[in-house]
């Protein structure tokens, strides 16, 4: 798949859009998580990140993992 090439922010219009590497916090049905190491495209000027459908896949992939691993027990 191509990647979509953003050069102008839809927020600010600022041009300095960069490609990073993040690790994007999330929740799903009241429960936090973090994918780590995301490629998006984030604006230096007022901090507006875009996901790729790459991107997206890439945090569900690591959610389904992490939600496949047994829990620990809370000891009483």
């Amino acid at each position: 798949m191509t990647h979509l090439v953003i050069r102008t922010c839809p927020t600010c219009g600022s041009r300095r859009i960069r490609r990073v590497k993040r690790d994007i916090q999330s929740k799903r049905n009241g429960e936090t998580f973090v994918a780590k190491g995301i490629e998006i495209e984030e604006c230096p000027n007022c901090g507006e990140r875009l996901f790729s459908p790459e991107a997206l896949e890439a945090i569900a992939a690591q959610r389904t993992r992490l939600q496949k691993r047994p829990r620990a027990r809370k000891s009483a």
